[in-house]
Parts: structure tokens; C-alpha cells; sequence
């Protein structure tokens, strides 16, 4: 099959073979770099594999791989990330979106998108430590009763931050003050 695909790259069927051998074989990386080559020759298959690595990745060295997949900013990711959201055990979700946090592969959207759904589910605990570990506090001062309460710095509405949705007729500014 690996000649297969060197012969004929787009053929889906030796690339779906070539992924579950190496699913079989442990090597998670090449399995998710023929991810990457078939969701990018197809992407509705995309469907099919979302589901596939969404339960592969409660196994801790594929999560891994996958993370570091995920921080190339592959085609998919934003899909597949949302896709992990709504359909991924709680597990599975805050180690992949912990990890990219970590490594600070996380968009302030996808951040906001993962404190949300944790505040959803009323895990409000760990959605402000998620959300309070990113903010690149001096360690020696402790987080603010109200975090940017005097408009520090303009509002991002994401985690615990302001939100200030807007509304028609309505103009939100910061002022400034002499």
C-alpha cells in the first residue's frame, strides 16, 4: 500500500488502509500525516475520521501526536476542534485543549469556544483556572476580585473576561481617563 500511495496519492483506499496499519503498528504520526492527506485530497471524509480520532485521542500517546498535528494549523483543526467540543468525552477535551493552551497553540477563539463549554456544563472551576493560568500574571500578585476591572487593557471577551456583545444603537468605548 505504501507504494500504492506513491504511485497514486489520492486513492483514499490505500490511504485508509495505510492509517489503520499504522493505527495498529502505534506509529500515531504517520497514521495522522495520512489523516492529513486524505482529509486534504478529500475533505468530506473528514466526517468519517472526526469521530475516529475524537475516541482515539482518550489514549494518551495518540492525544499527543495529535496535539502536535494540531499545532501546524492543519486545514481542519478548527473543524475538528469544534467537533471535540460537542461530541468528545470532558477527558478528552480539556487534555487536548490543555495541551495546546500549554504550548500556546490555542487562539483566543478556540480558548473562549473550550472556557465556554466547560462554563456550559457548569464546571465553572475549572474553566476560570483554565482561563486564569493564561493570563500572564506576575506571580508575586494575586488575581483581582474583578480581573481588568478599571479597563486596563481593552476587554477580549473571552473566559472571565468583559463581554460586551453588541447591540444596535449602542456604542461601547473605553475613555480615558486624565
Amino acid at each position: 500500500f505504501a507504494l500504492a500511495l506513491q504511485r497514486a496519492p489520492r486513492d483514499q483506499y490505500a490511504r485508509a488502509w495505510m492509517i489503520g496499519s499504522q493505527l495498529h503498528d502505534g506509529d500515531d504520526d504517520a497514521a495522522l500525516a495520512n489523516v492529513n492527506a486524505m482529509v486534504n485530497v478529500a475533505y468530506p471524509r473528514l466526517r468519517v475520521l472526526e469521530p475516529i480520532m475524537a475516541d482515539l485521542a482518550n489514549e494518551t500517546a495518540f492525544a499527543r501526536a495529535l496535539v502536535r498535528v494540531l499545532r501546524q494549523h492543519p486545514p481542519w483543526r478548527a473543524e475538528f476542534l469544534a467537533y471535540l467540543l460537542a461530541h468528545a468525552s470532558h477527558g478528552t477535551v480539556d487534555s487536548i485543549y490543555h495541551d495546546l493552551q500549554l504550548t500556546g497553540g490555542l487562539s483566543d477563539a478556540e480558548a473562549g469556544a473550550w472556557f465556554d463549554s466547560l462554563t456550559r456544563d457548569g464546571r465553572w472551576g475549572e474553566a476560570y483556572s483554565d482561563w486564569a493560568s493564561n493570563l500572564n500574571l506576575p506571580r508575586d500578585k494575586p488575581l483581582p476580585l474583578i480581573y481588568n476591572g478599571g479597563f486596563e487593557s481593552a476587554p477580549n471577551g473571552v473566559g472571565f473576561d468583559w463581554r460586551m456583545p453588541g447591540a444596535p444603537g449602542v456604542l461601547i468605548e473605553r475613555a480615558r481617563v486624565a
